[in-house]
Formats: C-alpha cells, sequence, structure tokens
C-alpha cells in the first residue's frame, strides 16, 4: 500500500476544517474526494482526532508566523480579523512552500484577492499590502544585484552623458531589475513609523504618490518618493530607446514647444542621479541585425 495518497489525505485533513469536523462526527462522505482505498480511509478514521485538532492548529499557527515575518505592518493592520483571515487561508491554501517568503507571498495574494471582492477596512490597508509585497520581491526574488554597476565604474559610465550631444543617440538606458516603483493613495512609511512606535492608526490622511523602491549594493531595501516626470522617464527606459529619443519624447509629453539645452540638461542630470542611485544603467546601442534595416 502507497503511503502517498495517505500522506496527502492527512495533509488535505489538517486544512479542512469543515470536512475533518464532518469526517469525526461520523460522516465519511468527503472521503470520496480523497482518493483513498477502503484500507486507507480505515487507516485514516483510526487517527486520533485530538491529536489531529492540534496538529491543525499548530500548522495554522506556524504559517501564520511566517506571515507575520514577511508582513509585519499589514498582519498588525488586521488585528482581529487576522484569526479568521489566516484560517480560511490555510483551508484554500494548503501548504506547497517551504520558505517563510514564500508562505508570505501566499499570503498575501490571498488577501489581495480577498480586498478585490471586499474593500478592506481601514481602506489603507491595501496601500501596506502593496507596498509589503513588492518589498518581499526585491528583497528575495529580484536577480537585479547581479547587473549592479561597481560604484568605482559610474563616473566614467555618467561622463559619457556629457561627452557630445551625438552619442545620446548611441546610448540605450536599461532600467535595472531591481527596483520597483508603486503607486499608493496614503503614506506608507509614516504607517508603518506608527505602527512601530506601538500605535496602530485607524484614520490616515489621504495623499497620492509614487514610490521607488530599489536595493542598494549593499542589499538594503531603501524608498524614494517621486515626481511624475521622473516617474516617466524611468519608465521610458525600456532597453530599446535611445537616450535623445527618450529625451525627445519626455519634451512632447510634457508640452515643450521644442526641446531646449535646458530641459535636455535637466534630463541628463536626472539620468546621472539614477545611475548613481543604481536604478539605471547605459548600455551601447545595438546594431540591427541584418535584413532587419529595412523592416
Amino acid at each position: 500500500m502507497s503511503e502517498l495518497p495517505l500522506q496527502q489525505a492527512l495533509a488535505r485533513l489538517l486544512t479542512d476544517g469543515k470536512g475533518r469536523k464532518s469526517i469525526f462526527a461520523g460522516d465519511v462522505s468527503p472521503l470520496a474526494e480523497y482518493c483513498l482505498s477502503t484500507e486507507q480511509q480505515q487507516h485514516l478514521l483510526q487517527i486520533d482526532r485530538e491529536r489531529v485538532e492540534v496538529f491543525a492548529e499548530l500548522l495554522i499557527i506556524n504559517r501564520l508566523s511566517k506571515a507575520i515575518d514577511g508582513l509585519p505592518w499589514t498582519t498588525q493592520l488586521l488585528g482581529s480579523q487576522l484569526g479568521q483571515i489566516a484560517v480560511a487561508f490555510n483551508q484554500a491554501f494548503p501548504p506547497k512552500h517551504s520558505k517563510k517568503y514564500l508562505e508570505a507571498m501566499a499570503f498575501a495574494q490571498f488577501l489581495k484577492e480577498q480586498f478585490r471582492l471586499q474593500p478592506p477596512s481601514p481602506p489603507f490597508l491595501e496601500d501596506v499590502l502593496l507596498y509589503e509585497m513588492n518589498s518581499l520581491e526585491l528583497r528575495f526574488e529580484s536577480k537585479g544585484r547581479d547587473e549592479l554597476v561597481p560604484i568605482h565604474e559610474i563616473p566614467s559610465l555618467t561622463s559619457q552623458l556629457y561627452a557630445a550631444n551625438e552619442l545620446l543617440s548611441e546610448i540605450v538606458p536599461h532600467r535595472l531589475s531591481c527596483n520597483r516603483i508603486i503607486s499608493l493613495n496614503y503614506n506608507v512609511e509614516l504607517i508603518g513609523e506608527e505602527i512601530a512606535q506601538g500605535r496602530v492608526p485607524t484614520t490616515v490622511e489621504k495623499r497620492p504618490m509614487y514610490i521607488l523602491l530599489h536595493v542598494e549594493p549593499s542589499g538594503v531595501l531603501t524608498q524614494t518618493e517621486i515626481n511624475v516626470p521622473t516617474l516617466a522617464f524611468i519608465e521610458k527606459c525600456d532597453d530599446r530607446a535611445p537616450l535623445n529619443a527618450i529625451i525627445e519624447s519626455l519634451a512632447r509629453d510634457f508640452q515643450q514647444s521644442h526641446l531646449t539645452s535646458d530641459f535636455e540638461e535637466r534630463c541628463l542630470r536626472l539620468c546621472e542621479a539614477l545611475i548613481e542611485l543604481h536604478i539605471i544603467t547605459l548600455k551601447p546601442r545595438s546594431l540591427p541585425e541584418k535584413g532587419q534595416e529595412s523592416a
């Protein structure tokens, strides 16, 4: 008799509170979904109910602790709702990740879907969740640190910006993957500071903003509030457009009647600052492959 189906059934029994209650009350009909032989069903029914309930509770606590580690502000703001949500999450998504941050991300995705169906209370909870999800991704999933330019090479890189105007058509800004831009309606950093002080805010003044989250070479995650022009510049660094085309496009977007040297200078200074922050880097423009020139 293979042990795998029995192990899978036990795992399901630990996460399915409603099914577990029915089974131990004598209704074995839920076992039909467990794909077990009659012998395996009997073996499962012989397991001590009290022990199963203890393990089920420990499982929820273990998963919840991982969510709290990865999403400290979100889970704090959930308050008394947290326990009930954890039980619902445990039933809807049986454990399949051993790493803490993956369990935290799974819980975050579950919350995101719940918030889509029912707007959360307090309303700024959605922004806090978005902030912490992006922070988790950057800390644990981003491979962008491999792309970071060594600090001693940055001056030679930024010097290309001011060498000669005609060279701007040969430089392609490349956005590194170790950063995220998120649009928020509330100041999440301020909310986090309140929580750190032991105060859980219930009302927060609305203030729309764009936050640039980025990983420094040291591995530290930092944030910077950015304005709309900076957002537009970063989003145009798509690995295709040369720098001169990006500047011309920005001039059109911000209704510059014509490209002035002052506007171009400000764009170059912004580009330089983003390189120093390790948000973008510069690459030489690739020549079109043979046969693509006339495409």
